[in-house]
């Protein structure tokens, strides 16, 4: 059975739109959204200043901001049908700058996956496994044990790679090879 790794926030948990939200409310203005993001970075994104920044990162270290994440619409759908098909391995980059964020990992994806493991590193080109399903193109061109697949997001449109846009996509590449 083949090893998929997926990333979590990017491909399945929408990390970008509660992160918006609480940028515009510490902020007290009106940033760019999610959908016209040109950057993995939201922070470059939204244009935000170094000062701006550092607000936003302060105000999410709130210890419950974290557990607000939840998973894309059709992400539980498209893990669950993947499940069926391969060994799935959540691989996600721990948050420096929130005290507890490992543990609202781990605790959205046992709540709709138990039993699914989970890595947390930010060293994912030292994973191995068969692919890679990751929002983050510059984790995917750094390359790995592994053949990757990028899910198309807003941030990442300009960059030409292994592209995939659904789940559906997703399945077809994995069973095609």
């Amino acid at each position: 059975m083949r090893t998929v790794l997926l990333d979590v926030d990017g491909v399945i948990a929408d990390f970008a739109t509660p992160f918006h939200a609480l940028a515009e409310e510490v902020l007290r203005r009106t940033l760019p959204p999610p959908a016209e993001w040109k950057y993995h970075h939201s922070e470059t994104s939204m244009g935000l200043s170094e000062h701006e920044t550092k607000s936003v990162l302060f105000a999410a270290r709130d210890l419950h901001w974290a557990e607000s994440i939840g998973l894309y619409p059709g992400a539980k759908k498209g893990v669950l049908k993947l499940l069926g098909m391969a060994d799935i391995v959540f691989v996600t980059a721990p948050w420096e700058h929130h005290p507890t964020w490992c543990h609202a990992r781990r605790k959205l994806l046992r709540e709709h996956f138990p039993g699914v493991d989970v890595i947390h590193t930010a060293a994912k080109h030292r994973v191995k496994g068969d692919f890679l399903v990751e929002d983050n193109a510059t984790c995917l061109i750094r390359g790995g044990p592994w053949t990757g697949l990028l899910y198309r997001r807003p941030w990442n449109e300009s960059v030409t790679y292994n592209t995939v846009y659904d789940w559906e996509d997703v399945y077809g590449r994995i069973t095609a090879t």
